[in-house]
């Protein structure tokens, strides 16, 4: 049965208008621009000589009084308040100055999943216990003593997405003459059988699930950007329970994926809340360097600040990416130097990395800080069977066990500190 394709925008995060708009004019030669001349220039020095609170106060009398639309005050500004401890008037300041270029963007897409599409690794034989492959379930789950699993093969892996060719199929395009939308957070999957009317979401109680992006997605230059990763990100599933509790979610996993009639598999409605940055085609602004140490500045405090991990590794993920649209920064600009935003180009991009990478090993998004330390630093790590697409199941228990297990887990907090920041 075709279905139509739903995709809706819910939610825009933006500040002080419509993307594209020119928020910050050109600055004039009177004498106010005079004062903001001299505020910028004692701000940035009280900055670099670790004298925040009268950095702020040259900043604020800046930003706030003689000119707000003024994007080097709202940077000084804001990375103040970031080493004050001020975070979240600190990501206000940033998003001021990044917002008309890069926003957030919440979508609901329903997606109709074919049968010969849903990608599960494991068929479940009716009246028996017994997988795919001839191995048997209890084989895959095992527990120590005190009931935890003991390693990475011992989760029962329950089904897999690709998610790229079901988007193609869906109708669903990542750009537009003015946009790419880059996809960086799954927060809730529904799954709709087309046996069943009924709508059941994926309990994270019952279920574990991983989000692993295959390709890095965009082709960046100068002046433009575009989306070019035609596999998506995958989706796995995986159970951490045993006993009578795994056996029970066999039969609810089996609605889901294994609708079937005398004709063969009739597929399932895949309906995904993911997360997606919005970017602008045509480049970050008249200050592209401002704009960029913006986003990168706000990647870094969310990190510091320790709340929202996840945020912080997409977002640096996405200034790693839009390096290339930085441009140079002026030798001879107040704000060059600064450590982390503006000094040399590599050790700018080994932080970005790093705090992509341990934003999401934090965020228990393992999977994805393995594939940033692939993209970045070690494209031999952990080994190879660890595959973006993986094709058999030995391939999948490998990648999907990297999310999961405890000593996989430290195994790429070490890397990923041993690469971008020589720990």
């Amino acid at each position: 049965m075709k279905r139509l394709l739903t995709a809706i925008l819910v939610v825009g995060v933006g500040v002080w208008g419509i993307s594209g708009c020119k928020l910050f004019q050109a600055q004039d030669t009177t004498p106010e621009a005079a004062e903001m001349s001299k505020l910028l220039k004692e701000g940035w020095q009280y900055y670099k000589e670790g004298k925040f609170d009268s950095a702020l106060a040259k900043f604020d009398t800046a930003a706030i009084i003689v000119d707000p639309s003024n994007m080097e005050a709202h940077l000084g500004r804001g990375l103040t308040l970031m080493r004050k401890g001020l975070y979240r008037d600190a990501h206000q300041e940033f998003a001021l100055i990044y917002t008309p270029y890069l926003q957030e963007n919440v979508w609901i897409v329903d997606l109709y999943v074919p049968g010969d599409q849903e990608g599960v690794f494991d068929t479940i034989i009716e009246g028996t216990d017994t997988l795919a492959f001839g191995i048997e379930s209890d084989d895959l789950l095992r527990a120590d003593a005190d009931g935890r699993l003991i390693s990475s093969p011992n989760f029962m892996i329950l089904a897999s997405w690709k998610l790229g060719p079901i988007f193609a199929a869906n109708g669903i395009s990542f750009e537009d003459a003015d946009y790419v939308y880059l996809p960086v957070d799954l927060r809730n999957i529904l799954v709709k059988s087309d046996t069943s009317i009924a709508v059941k979401a994926i309990d994270p109680v019952a279920f574990s699930t991983a989000f692993t992006p295959t390709t890095v997605p965009l082709n960046v230059t100068s002046s433009s950007v575009s989306y070019v990763d035609s596999d998506g990100p995958v989706v796995f599933l995986t159970s951490t329970k045993s006993g009578p509790d795994r056996e029970g979610e066999l039969p609810l996993l089996h609605d889901w994926l294994y609708d079937t009639t005398s004709s063969g598999p009739v597929g399932d409605t895949l309906k995904l809340t993911m997360v997606v940055l919005k970017i602008a085609k045509a480049g970050l602004g008249d200050r592209p360097d401002i704009v960029w140490m913006a986003l990168a500045a706000d990647a870094h405090t969310y990190y510091m600040e320790a709340i929202d991990n996840k945020k912080a590794a997409y977002l640096a993920f996405t200034a790693y990416l839009l390096f290339p649209m930085r441009g140079d920064i002026p030798s001879d600009a107040n704000y060059a130097g600064l450590p982390g935003l503006s000094d040399d180009d590599t050790s700018v991009l080994k932080g970005l990395a790093g705090v992509a990478a341990l934003g999401y090993h934090k965020a228990g998004w393992v999977g994805n800080a393995v594939s940033v330390i692939r993209f970045f630093g070690d494209n031999t790590f952990p080994n190879s069977l660890w595959n973006y697409l993986p094709d058999t199941y030995e391939e999948m228990v490998n990648t999907v066990g990297y999310t999961k297990d405890q000593d996989a887990n430290y195994s790429v907090y070490q890397k990923a500190n041993q690469l971008f920041f020589g720990m």
